[in-house]
């Protein structure tokens, strides 16, 4: 029992002693000393359309200062936020940082498509757009699934 609340209280001392910012795929990390929102964005490498907030809630959240200096022992999170930029700005990643209309609170979402070898030269010469492809990639995905779908073998007689 004296080891438990041994461990316990150097558990509560702990997290006094430190900021937690949890990032937004869910990993926190931890700083001993207080910090600048500005310096957590550079350390952590995200862009203008991301900013700390004391709460996780998107739509209730405040958007912290960039000079603000963060406290030990509270636990901040990042949350993308939307910008008021123009369309032509890009972050960091070089991912556009606003979408139209601005209604999305997610953000850019990046997919992959397999394409065939006919496919990505009638992109390369144009002949096609980025839509159709993908349109028809899902067309493919739908009619090849279907949900009554059985599969093709004969009964095994019992002997």
């Amino acid at each position: 029992m004296g080891n438990y609340s041994c461990t316990l209280y150097k558990r509560l001392v702990y997290k006094d002693k430190v900021i937690r910012v949890m990032k937004i795929d869910g990993k926190v990390l931890s700083f001993t000393k207080p910090i600048l929102v500005q310096d957590v964005l550079v350390r952590i490498n995200y862009g203008v359309t991301n900013n700390i907030s004391l709460s996780k809630e998107i739509l209730s959240s405040k958007k912290l200062p960039l000079d603000y200096e963060l406290k030990l022992g509270k636990v901040y999170y990042v949350i993308p936020f939307s910008s008021s930029k123009s369309n032509n700005e890009k972050n960091p990643c070089g991912i556009s940082s606003s979408m139209e209309g601005n209604n999305n609170l997610g953000g850019v979402k990046r997919i992959k498509i397999v394409i065939t070898k006919q496919q990505l030269k009638e992109l390369l010469n144009k002949k096609i757009s980025m839509d159709d492809v993908v349109i028809s990639s899902l067309e493919n995905d739908k009619s090849n699934f279907n949900g009554n779908w059985k599969p093709k073998l004969e009964s095994i007689p019992e002997e």
